[in-house]
């Protein structure tokens, strides 16, 4: 039977606009392109006429609740070019089967061949697919354009696939699952976020569970498996089944990432694109901190939320790569992040986060803040230890914060010629509106350093320090932008604070924001 012209058109873009490369045709192992693949795939969609149409219509769709013609004939395309998908480590000494290997006929014995083999029968008789895909023969590492289009589609090709097959070498049983080698590798870490269907198997390709998909799948589901899982990621069950590709719990997710290594540095990188749902161009010798600070620069110019990028402390982004000291150079800089109130919704900031030549321009509210002397008997061994109490307004912040610093250099600016500085707070997650500012319940900021060159950087007013009630009418939001990427003190942690103000206390008048040693403007960092 003839397959209908618009039939024919929605499987040729969704096989060359969503599916692999090439896929190895089963049970032959044949490595067929795009091209074949359509070619293998259209006699099926023979079935998609409009008497399968109009049933797919008066049932319930899939897709969503009142889908045109196109989208039900896309549902009927993809449930007809199912294909599984491999998530492994690969083996030592090139022992894996490549593409080349493949092209050439050669190694059809040995650890790769078998791995391969046992995948497909896999896929084919348990999971009743025939069609796969594996990195190892299905990628030509020699086109730097396929490689690059590979890594760029990674996390879609594993969200589309019928069935994740995840082969575990080290692994024997649930017991030993947590140790496997495949929890520290940073490829893999989207493979387990991105598929609906993810099915382990043990170094003997025996199933880890009795169930046909080891994703939590139904609300505040759990077992033994996801306990593992979580146990060797510190993914919770929720997490992985809830999953979004984003910004969203951006910290979160750097945390996950930061345990993980790759073989090639930038790779750490490359492997994150779909899990915060960026694209960037891939550049093999770049080092790892360069692809990183490209990586977070993608993410602020295609997301307008994203505060949870601050939430970060220790060494910022090298100066040779650029001038901003608000770009972390790692991963790792987000692990024992606190857990700061960033509501998606309330807190998207009235200006947009910029990155720009001066560094990223962010809006801050600078507190002025007072360092606090400890008993004698205490005071060296604080310092010693690379630590400083802080305190800024009472009204703000009822108890003193003591903040860890990160280089041994900045102590001596606690030291006796403390008083050439003024210390400012610079708190980020405040909620600025037309009218007025919110503080959270917890503060969240960064640590200046002022030279006292500019004794009316706050301009305090003459009210009382207790903030007084009297009115003043609201003038224009002060313009200043200041450059204070010099000013900044970098700290081992993320500084917070409880805020001493209710958090439904509005401040309203920004010019009252003096009154408190407080100042509400635009900084580049």
């Amino acid at each position: 039977m003839a397959v209908p012209r618009e039939v024919a058109d929605i499987l040729r873009e969704h096989v060359f606009d969503r599916m692999p490369i090439r896929l190895l045709k089963l049970p032959s192992m044949e490595l067929i392109d795009r091209r074949q693949v359509f070619q293998h795939l259209l006699p099926r969609m023979s079935e998609i006429d409009d008497a399968w149409i109009e049933h797919r219509r008066t049932t319930t769709s899939k897709v969503v609740a009142f889908p045109s013609r196109k989208q039900l004939i896309q549902e009927g395309v993809v449930e007809r070019t199912r294909y599984a998908i491999l998530s492994h480590t690969w083996l030592d000494d090139d022992l894996e089967v490549t593409y080349n290997d493949a092209k050439q006929g050669r190694a059809r014995t040995g650890l790769g061949y078998e791995k391969l083999a046992r995948f497909c029968e896999t896929a084919a008789q348990k999971h009743g697919v025939d069609l796969a895909w594996m990195d190892t023969i299905c990628i030509n590492k020699d086109s730097t354009s396929e490689l690059d289009e590979s890594i760029r589609s990674m996390y879609r090709w594993y969200q589309e696939s019928h069935i994740c097959i995840a082969y575990l070498l080290n692994t024997t049983s649930l017991e030993d699952m947590p140790g496997d080698r495949w929890f520290r590798r940073g490829w893999t870490l989207q493979e387990l976020l991105a598929p609906d269907r993810l099915k382990f198997y043990n170094k003997n390709w025996e199933a880890l569970t009795e169930d046909e998909n080891d994703k939590p799948h139904t609300y505040g589901s759990s077992s033994p498996i996801h306990t593992a899982i979580e146990k060797a990621t510190g993914i919770t069950p929720f997490e992985l089944q809830y999953f979004n590709p984003g910004v969203g719990d951006l910290e979160t997710k750097m945390v996950w990432a930061a345990h993980r290594t790759t073989t090639r540095g930038e790779d750490r990188v490359y492997s994150l694109l779909g899990v915060f749902s960026v694209n960037i161009p891939i550049a093999y010798g770049e080092g790892v901190e360069r692809a990183f600070f490209r990586l977070i620069e993608a993410i602020l110019h295609a997301f307008r939320n994203v505060l949870g990028i601050l939430n970060w402390a220790s060494q910022p982004i090298s100066h040779n790569i650029h001038s901003s000291r608000l770009i972390p150079s790692r991963p790792e800089c987000y692990v024992g992040h606190p857990n700061v109130d960033l509501d998606g919704i309330s807190l998207v900031p009235l200006e947009p986060m910029l990155l720009t030549h001066l560094g990223l321009r962010v809006r801050l509210l600078l507190v002025d803040t007072d360092t606090l002397t400890p008993p004698p008997e205490d005071s060296k061994k604080l310092l010693s230890e690379g630590k400083v109490r802080l305190q800024c307004h009472k009204d703000i912040q009822k108890e003193p914060t003591i903040v860890e610093l990160l280089n041994v250099q900045d102590r001596d600016l606690f030291g006796p010629f403390r008083f050439t500085f003024k210390f400012t707070f610079g708190i980020w997650n405040v909620q600025e509106s037309k009218g007025g500012v919110l503080l959270r319940d917890t503060c969240a900021a960064l640590l200046f350093r002022i030279p006292h060159v500019n004794p009316t950087f706050f301009q305090p007013s003459d009210a009382p320090e207790g903030g007084g009630d009297a009115e003043q009418e609201p003038e224009e939001d002060d313009i200043d932008e200041h450059n204070l990427s010099p000013c900044k003190v970098d700290t081992k942690k993320v500084i917070t604070f409880p805020s001493a103000i209710d958090f439904s206390r509005n401040l309203s008048n920004k010019d009252r924001l003096k009154r408190y040693k407080m100042k509400l403007c635009t900084v580049y960092l």
